[in-house]
């Protein structure tokens, strides 16, 4: 298990106060199973040594021998969480604060909202080939009112799968759209984003508690997670499936609600989208089978790394 995100360097923000708490809760993690943490501690906002950056990269190097010279095991990689401000660009470029050096970087914002022009600032950070990744987006009351902001990030060029980056500085690589594996990945997202309109379980209650409901997510086995998607009226019911490993599965059972006929109506392992073309025929017939407290079930293939979509026909 690796922790990307950390704050174990002792006297440093909101860090340990001691050397020895350090020590305490690195033994703490390796116990716990961890094999790597990267230390981003805070950087660009108000803290006790004034963010002295160069201070703060002897601080590591010292942080590195005071953990090797008391045995820990651990794997350590450094970084950084940075506050944004107008000039974030030019100062994670001079210093390079990213996530063990790559272009990964996490950014915070102030716990009081989103700032004026923080698209900006993400957006020239992108254009130096950084990759911003927002911390605690869940603590901040701006996201927290208006969710939204958050809801299917995707990168320019990300629809198609291109291949590079996104650059301001250069068009997108349409090009890839000769390859039939770029177009496939188009029409995916394409179908989806359809099925995210025409489907008023999948938008109707994004932001409310009762629009989701959990059916299984204890299948540790076989990496396989399922739940449901409500709207406002009942029949608004869609189960998701979703299997995380490359293995197919056979006669997969999963709870639902109801009997009757469920339609496929989105099988991302479809032959269309460059899959294996593995599904269910296009519907399945719940069988009075309880299972997950529910009093059908449904009898499915599982096609390697797929997510299913089905909704009860009326």
């Amino acid at each position: 298990m690796i922790d990307l995100h950390t704050h174990f360097l002792w006297d440093w923000d909101d860090g340990p106060d001691d050397l020895y708490q350090t020590r305490a809760m690195c033994r703490i993690a390796e116990k716990d199973g961890t094999t790597a943490i990267c230390l981003t501690p805070h950087i660009f906002r108000m803290t006790r040594h004034k963010d002295d950056l160069d201070v703060l990269r002897r601080r590591m190097f010292e942080f590195d021998a005071e953990m090797r010279a008391a045995g820990i095991g651990l794997e350590f990689h450094y970084g950084a969480e940075v506050f944004v401000h107008a000039d974030v660009a030019r100062a994670i470029g001079r210093y390079r604060f990213t996530v063990d050096q790559t272009s990964y970087v996490f950014i915070e914002f102030a716990a009081e909202g989103v700032p004026v022009g923080a698209a900006n600032m993400l957006a020239q950070l992108m254009s130096k080939g950084f990759v911003p990744v927002i911390s605690h987006p869940e603590r901040n009351r701006g996201f927290a009112a208006r969710p939204e902001l958050l809801k299917k990030l995707i990168f320019m060029g990300g629809e198609f799968a291109q291949w590079k980056e996104w650059s301001h500085e250069e068009s997108l690589e349409w090009h890839a759209l000769g390859h039939k594996t770029h177009r496939d990945v188009q029409r995916w997202v394409r179908d989806l984003n359809a099925l995210y309109r025409r489907e008023p379980a999948l938008h109707e209650l994004d932001f409310d508690p009762a629009g989701f409901e959990w059916v299984d997510f204890n299948d540790v086995d076989h990496s396989v997670v399922s739940y449901l998607r409500k709207g406002r009226s009942r029949p608004d019911l869609v189960l998701v499936v979703c299997n995380f490993t490359p293995v197919a599965h056979g006669d997969y059972r999963v709870g639902v609600p109801a009997g009757g006929r469920w339609v496929e109506l989105l099988n991302s392992d479809a032959a269309e989208y460059g899959g294996t073309g593995l599904g269910n025929l296009g519907a399945v017939e719940a069988a009075a089978e309880p299972l997950h407290g529910r009093s059908h079930s449904l009898r499915l293939t599982l096609p390697p790394l797929g997510v299913l979509v089905f909704k009860r026909e009326m």
